[in-house]
């Protein structure tokens, strides 16, 4: 190789090398973020004068409409193969938020939480058109911030936007386009004696938006706090791997119970690198299988099983179709409920419905937002039904490691119609996903460089 292109070379990764230089000085064992579901009151998102039916459907649309993003999110997918326009509020469901700091000032916003992309990014000073936003990010204001140029190696794909690197990207009905820049950017770690201290990461890459088509972040009316999306799928631009020397590639959460009714003012922590741990006993022992973190975690699913029998399911429906995402089983943090394609729905349903009938019950007629429901309440020797997952644990390994989802997980005392209970999980029509109420109260620990997920009961 010739001088002139080697130094051409080394120059052209000198920024990315010298980011990585400077985290290794400020690493700690790790950081953490907050995570609040976007229902909690917390956040004061949903009106007051919702009523127990509209929480019901708001989740409901999350969930459904987080299918139908992870298909349109497939480049190769035809436009019209979504069938209903979506509101970007109602596709996401956790929420936390970032810091960015220049010397004494901070500018701390909330973002979404989306597993689907790797490209964070807010809404900037000086956007048109915008969102309604209380505080658009003055990035041009700060002396910290510097438009990334198209030679960063962050700079993926390349896109060019008025003389530095640009991106865009849509969400259903939602667009945003802008420009790529650096800052210095605060998280927590854990310290000595379980004290939180703050931690600064320089040169971090994210986006600003500066002309948003068609956010509704405000759905609902009132002051906004949302700002923009973090990014947490693995690539170039994305967190995971801009701090890869921090976070290792690896991330733990444990989520904590939901409350769908009122909402949960609780929040759950994200865990980073040496923060995200996993350990078991004699009795809980801690299980781990394969995953494709590159293809949204995708899981290898085997069978699904209700008290104890698996059902009669061809595994054909969970399996990845990596050229429009139309099937496969998959695990994040996006959806809170489970969807099941319906093939794999039918047999749940019909399982669930042969357990309760041994009550004499029968399924409310469906006039509510979920699909089986029922009037009873639980008494005497009347159990709810087991129901677990068995992943392979390998495509090449046939062994199966089994999630069991406990029944305070599985149903929901929804109280609409005076009392009862209903199933939370809903079918679709192609693929499938582990939504986050069925995985309250269990440790999960995903190590993206290695493909692996484990997890662990554990009292979140």
């Amino acid at each position: 190789m010739k001088y002139t292109q080697m130094k051409r070379i080394i120059l052209k990764s000198l920024p990315y090398l010298l980011f990585h230089l400077i985290s290794i000085f400020c690493q700690a064992n790790g950081l953490t973020m907050k995570l609040f579901p976007i229902h909690s009151p917390h956040l004061q998102i949903l009106p007051k004068s919702f009523t127990t039916h509209d929480r019901q459907q708001f989740l409901v649309n999350i969930s459904l409409s987080r299918a139908l993003q992870v298909q349109n999110k497939h480049p190769k997918l035809a436009p019209d193969s979504i069938k209903s326009a979506i509101s970007y509020l109602d596709d996401n469901f956790l929420i936390t938020n970032i810091t960015i700091v220049n010397k004494s000032l901070r500018y701390t916003a909330y973002v979404i939480v989306d597993t689907l992309r790797d490209l964070t990014w807010i809404q900037c000073f000086r956007c048109n058109p915008c969102f309604l936003q209380r505080n658009p990010f003055p990035a041009e204001r700060w002396s910290s911030f510097t438009r990334m140029s198209l030679d960063d190696l962050r700079c993926a794909p390349h896109i060019y936007y008025n003389g530095s690197c640009g991106f865009e990207d849509s969400y259903g009905n939602g667009h945003t386009e802008g420009y790529l820049g650096k800052a210095t950017f605060m998280f927590q770690a854990d310290g000595p004696g379980d004290v939180d201290i703050n931690q600064y990461y320089p040169n971090i890459g994210f986006g600003c938006g500066i002309r948003n088509h068609n956010f509704l972040f405000n759905i609902f009316g009132g002051e906004n706090e949302i700002a923009g999306v973090l990014g947490l799928s693995p690539g170039p631009r994305s967190f995971i791997n801009q701090l890869d020397m921090v976070i290792k590639e690896r991330f733990s959460y444990c989520l904590v119970p939901f409350l769908p009714i009122s909402g949960s003012a609780s929040a759950t922590t994200l865990s980073f690198g040496d923060d995200a741990k996993i350990g078991g006993d004699d009795e809980r022992k801690v299980q781990t299988f394969e995953f494709k973190p590159d293809a949204h975690h995708f899981a290898y699913l085997g069978a699904i099983l209700v008290n104890g029998v698996r059902l009669h399911i061809d595994p054909i429906i969970f399996k990845l179709d990596e050229l429009e995402y139309q099937t496969g089983f998959f695990i994040g943090l996006t959806s809170p409920l489970t969807l099941l394609a319906r093939p794999a729905y039918s047999a749940v349903r019909r399982a669930m419905v042969d357990h309760f009938k041994k009550y004499g019950w029968l399924p409310m007629e469906r006039t509510l937002v979920y699909d089986l429901c029922y009037t009873q309440v639980m008494s005497g020797n009347q159990v709810y039904p087991t129901m677990a997952f068995n992943f392979l644990k390998s495509p090449n390994d046939k062994g199966e490691i089994q999630f069991i989802i406990p029944p305070e997980n599985l149903f929901a005392n929804m109280g609409v119609m005076g009392t009862g209970f209903c199933l939370q999980m809903l079918p679709t029509d192609g693929l499938s996903v582990l939504g986050a109420f069925q995985q309250v109260n269990h440790k999960f620990l995903f190590d993206l460089k290695n493909k692996l997920v484990s997890f662990i009961p554990q009292k979140c």
